[in-house]
């Protein structure tokens, strides 16, 4: 009985991953429309302080008491998802919603590296094989045409990375702590240091347009404030490569949403390099599996 409880309750929280997904999809395409009106990092800055301080408006109460208990781990989570969030949001400026949605999900492929590294075991022959895989997606998607590779591609590969990271970390510094206080710290460390920095790596410029206010509403409302919220508090009942699993439909969802919302199109290479990438990661999740039934 216990052990069927678990199940529903993994599986449960799986379908709101999934919900999840299709929400961050839709963030690609509402971001790169957005940043017709404002620089990157601004409009950063502005999508999660208005995420953060509706967390303090609903929950100012909780946040009071249980703020000093989530304040390291909030402090590192925050960090992270600014630079993730910062380095997916400038490259999107520089590249397309489409292939800004592909790159990013390569944090699928890196956060098995992570377990690896951080667990001091050396990687499996199906890691080795997804991420030859990915590279060779990698270079077909970005460069189809023998053209020069778009900054943005660069910089939405390191927001990959550090992607990655906050993944890992999200699993292990989010269990004994208050979900909706944690959510909210990581959007107020965010905010200020996009805030922050915004002056220094950019020339801020804002434009308040319809356009820029409904980008800023999806974006805080539900892909900033409900997507963060449910996946700190749920991710933890599944595991990393599950979760990761889960995750593979986002680059799908963002091409769709890009074509119906900017008229994006990917090429006959540009597929084949972004089925590449999905294929190197579920290469590398499922080499495990496939080779241990095989020895059975």
């Amino acid at each position: 009985m216990a052990e069927n409880n678990l199940q529903k309750k993994q599986y449960r929280s799986e379908l709101y991953l999934l919900m999840v997904t299709v929400i961050w999809g839709g963030t690609f395409a509402v971001t790169k429309s957005g940043l017709e009106d404002a620089s990157p990092l601004l409009f950063l800055g502005i999508r999660c302080s208005v995420a953060a301080l509706l967390f303090a408006g609903l929950f100012f109460r909780r946040l009071k008491k249980h703020i000093a208990g989530s304040l390291r781990a909030g402090l590192l989570l925050g960090l992270l998802m600014y630079l993730g969030l910062g380095l997916q949001t400038v490259g999107l400026a520089h590249t397309t919603a489409s292939r800004s949605g592909f790159i990013t999900y390569v944090y699928a492929l890196i956060v098995p590296f992570l377990q690896v590294f951080f667990l001091k075991k050396r990687p499996a022959a199906g890691s080795i094989i997804g991420l030859l895989t990915v590279i060779t997606g990698l270079y077909i998607l970005t460069n189809p045409g023998g053209g020069p590779i778009m900054i943005g591609d660069f910089l939405t590969l390191g927001s990959a990375i550090a992607y990655a990271f906050y993944i890992t970390f999200l699993n292990t510094h989010t269990r004994g702590r208050d979900v909706i206080v944690l959510t909210g710290m990581q959007f107020a460390v965010t905010g200020a240091l996009a805030l922050v920095t915004s002056p220094l790596i950019e020339s801020p410029f804002l434009r308040v347009t319809p356009n820029l206010l409904w980008g800023i509403a999806y974006l805080a409302l539900l892909g900033s404030m409900l997507a963060t919220y449910v996946m700190t508090r749920f991710q933890k009942h599944t595991t990393p490569v599950r979760a990761t699993l889960i995750y593979a439909m986002e680059p799908i969802v963002a091409v769709i949403i890009a074509s119906l919302l900017l008229n994006e199109t990917f090429s006959g290479a540009e597929w084949a390099g972004a089925a590449l990438i999905v294929s190197g990661v579920l290469i590398s999740e499922f080499w495990g599996l496939l080779m241990g039934r095989r020895r059975h």
